[in-house]
């Protein structure tokens, strides 16, 4: 919900875009001291005798001061027309109205009470203190040179003039404004006029200058800001920032409130190196749909030396008889788009862009799926046949039932039907139509401590191609094939600890594997592959390949055994660890094009560790050991010590086994554009720090740093991304100021990307810059702000989901 809506002549607008405002508004401030105006009333005895009741006049009762107005002083002097003139503590109130004063005249035939001495007045929206003042039921209250504050936020200020009108309404000429606490001038806003609807939630000003630490940070000729968190219409305050591809770039963004369901961000930036960006994002939401369109749009990227663009969908809608519809596409002008408009890595980590659209019913034994799917290669440096195929379209029916008691007999099938299509490379590479069916049938046998669950299923597979890639000769091959397996476990607990407040488990789980060699040579390979075993629960897969395009031959047993400690009354987990192999009876046959084959009687060692003991530490580590070579194919270790929730420290390591291959990749030569054969290296060994800490008060640090020890094409390692920077945060204000680099192109050739941020945020109001929290809590694992959280125009949508 954008808090301010700027509005004015050209001249004005451009003026404002050098402040660099963004705008956000806290669903809950921080905690600061008392903003409460003091009452400027003497004080003195509270319990005095009523001198003076009067009936208020016919007509004048409104909503928040229904009734008599009953009036207390230490002095009262009656008039025989029915005015009073009440000295000396005077209280008089008014439903939930209340006003002190030292002196007050009232009038019996208005019901208007006047002073002009100091007053005080508060009701349920403001609390006023002024150096003189008048009020009635029928206009309102009305002071002069006063200080109020409001009681449904937290906001104070001082104006020449103030009104309360009847209706909720407070005018204030002559004003300043600000969420500061008492003697706390941070920031404020100096306005000619500013009317605080507080029936609406809006606030609107003219002829407005926002003040930080003294010092002017913009003029707006007309503003609007909300007294809430509700969402509304209005130019959102600008933004800056630099980066060492596009240069200083600027945006000012309108946002547009369509309905409580629906809204529109409409946000042009003016890149110093590229140009201007038409950008936009629309979003709607109802009972059983939710949507969103955004995209960038640059006539002539400066720079590039042609129209650049990029566009994303995200539909999802549930349909009448438990269907659904989900939409994803999205799509770029050229491959170097994330390259040169990213703001991290990602530039250089996204390979492809998915478009799909999927038709899905799902009952209590039914799933179906119509759907047609294909990506966008932005990785520049992979060949056009290894790039993934279309499937358009993609069929699946899958049906599960059962029979008996609690189940214990389970049957069905799965199966698909699918297309395959390669428009980038459609004569070297194989296409067509691929068909899979499983019918399968299992028993549930399951009871205290334990599970059996034996099962068969048969699985067909039959391709039609339409082309033949190399080394391709059936057009119609198949293969049919039994998948036989037993899966059983056992669960042992026990009490531990002093006092039986932990419980230790024992859970061990046996996998056998029964499924005869069928030559697949002749299968072409269309979205088939190994998956890591550094996850425990692949070891227990009925196939070793993912796709179906290959099924292994197995005669083997997956042996498993997870150990837990628990809290014992709360079920809290403190360690747990899984390790896990598989013991081949016969050496799998069966094998993916370029894939070694196994030749030794035992899998890789899997085992993983979870650790969190301690109350501020915690620990995962995970490790696929090679037996036969002695050596390890993966490992991940991630450490944690977090205090509280904006301090702590994350350190990471991760490694994937340097492996060759021979690819072709894409080489310029005078005839164009050829295919070369040449050897790639595939792995990674990466080191990761990041964390945040308050120093001292109202200080904090942050930073994160990935660090590649070897690279394939840098084998003396390379800075992968790191950032680093700063947070002051008083009680109504708080500023960033950060730099960051990292590698932003398939390139690697290509250097990093600099950029430099700086965020300025005033509680209630306006945040300056383009950095926010969700960048820490993304960049740096397990990190929650210390302050409330921020709501800003690109809130929640109302609607039910």
């Amino acid at each position: 919900m954008p808090p301010f809506m700027l509005r004015s002549r050209p001249f004005w607008i451009v003026i404002a875009s050098f402040g660099c405002i963004m705008p956000a508004v806290r669903a809950e401030e921080p905690p600061c001291p008392s903003q409460n105006v003091q009452p400027a009333a003497a004080t003195g005895n509270s319990a005095a005798t009523p001198a003076a009741q009067q009936a208020a006049p016919a007509g004048t009762a409104q909503p928040g001061g229904v009734g008599q107005i009953s009036v207390a002083s230490d002095e009262a002097s009656l008039g025989v027309d029915g005015n009073a003139t009440l000295r000396g503590n005077v209280e008089a109130r008014q439903g939930d109205r209340e006003i002190r004063a030292d002196q007050i005249e009232y009038d019996s035939r208005s019901g208007a009470m006047h002073s002009d001495g100091r007053i005080d007045y508060q009701d349920p929206l403001v609390h006023v203190a002024g150096a003189s003042g008048s009020y009635s039921a029928a206009s309102g209250a009305e002071f002069r040179d006063a200080q109020f504050n409001l009681r449904q936020r937290a906001a104070r200020g001082a104006a020449q003039d103030l009104a309360v009108t009847p209706d909720g309404q407070i005018q204030l000429q002559g004003v300043t404004f600000t969420t500061c606490p008492l003697h706390d001038e941070s920031w404020h806003i100096k306005a000619n006029s500013i009317v605080l609807d507080t029936h609406d939630k809006i606030g609107t000003g003219h002829d407005a200058r926002v003040d930080f630490m003294g010092v002017p940070l913009m003029y707006l000729p007309w503003l609007s800001f909300p007294l809430s968190s509700e969402r509304k219409s209005g130019f959102l305050f600008p933004s800056i920032g630099n980066t060492s591809t596009n240069g200083v770039q600027l945006s000012t963004p309108y946002y547009w409130n369509i309905a409580p369901n629906a809204d529109f961000t409409f946000q042009p930036t003016l890149y110093s190196k590229a140009g201007i960006d038409l950008g936009g994002d629309f979003r709607e939401m109802t009972e059983s749909q939710r949507g969103e369109l955004d995209w960038n749009y640059l006539p002539y990227d400066n720079a590039y030396g042609a129209t650049r663009s990029r566009v994303r969908l995200n539909e999802l809608a549930d349909l009448p008889w438990d269907w659904r519809l989900d939409v994803t596409a999205e799509n770029v002008s050229d491959r170097q788009y994330f390259e040169d408009f990213s703001n991290g890595p990602e530039g250089a980590s996204t390979a492809f862009l998915e478009r799909r659209a999927t038709f899905a019913y799902r009952s209590e034994h039914w799933a179906i799926d119509a759907e047609a799917q294909e990506y966008q290669t932005i990785d520049y440096t992979l060949a056009e046949p290894d790039h993934p195929y279309a499937r358009a379209p993609h069929l699946a029916a899958d049906a599960h039932y059962s029979l008996g008691p609690n189940g214990v007999l389970r049957y069905g099938f799965y199966s698909d039907i699918t297309n395959f299509r390669h428009s980038e490379a459609p004569e070297t590479v194989t296409t067509g139509w691929r068909g899979d069916l499983m019918p399968l049938v299992s028993l549930d046998l399951t009871g205290p401590g334990y599970f059996l669950r034996p099962a068969f299923a048969w699985r067909a597979t039959q391709y039609e191609l339409d082309t033949l890639g190399p080394g391709q000769v059936e057009r119609s091959p198949s293969r049919t094939l039994p998948i036989t397996s037993v899966d059983t476990g056992l669960l042992f607990e026990r009490a531990a600890g002093s006092h039986a407040q932990r419980r230790l488990t024992l859970e061990p789980r046996i996998l056998y594997l029964d499924v005869p060699y069928r030559a697949q040579d002749q299968l072409p390979v269309f979205d088939t592959a190994v998956p890591d075993l550094v996850n425990p629960v692949e070891l227990f897969r009925t196939n070793r390949y993912v796709g179906a395009d290959r099924v292994s031959d197995a005669n083997q047993v997956s042996l498993g055994l997870t150990s837990r400690l628990l809290d014992a009354q709360s079920g809290r987990q403190f360690i747990a660890g899984t390790i896990g192999q598989i013991y081949y009876f016969e050496t799998p046959r069966v094998t993916l094009p370029g894939e070694t084959p196994i030749s030794y009687g035992r899998s890789d060692f899997v085992a993983q560790l979870s650790l969190a003991a301690f109350e501020d530490w915690s620990a995962d580590v995970g490790v696929q050991w090679d037996p036969q070579n002695q050596r390890s194919e993966r490992t991940t270790l991630n450490v944690q010590w977090k205090p509280a929730p904006n301090a702590l420290i994350n350190l990471a390591y991760r490694y994937e086994r340097f492996t060759t291959t021979t690819e072709l990749v894409p080489e310029t030569g005078n005839g164009g554009e050829v295919l070369v054969p040449m050897q790639v290296q595939q792995g990674y060994d990466q080191v990761e720090f990041s964390g945040a800490w308050p120093i001292k008060r109202n200080w904090e640090v942050f930073a994160k740093e990935v660090y590649s020890l070897r690279d394939p094409e840098q084998p003396h390692g390379q800075e992968i991304e790191g950032f680093v920077g700063f947070e002051y945060r008083a009680c109504c204000w708080r500023v960033r100021l950060g730099a960051r680099r990292y590698v932003n192109s398939h390139d690697p050739n290509a250097g990093q990307t600099t950029g430099v941020w700086l965020q300025l945020e005033l509680a209630g109001l306006a945040g300056v810059g383009s950095a926010s929290d969700s960048f820490l809590t993304q960049e740096i694992r397990g990190y929650t702000s210390g302050t409330a959280p921020v709501v800003r125009a690109q809130g929640p949508l109302r609607g039910v989901w």
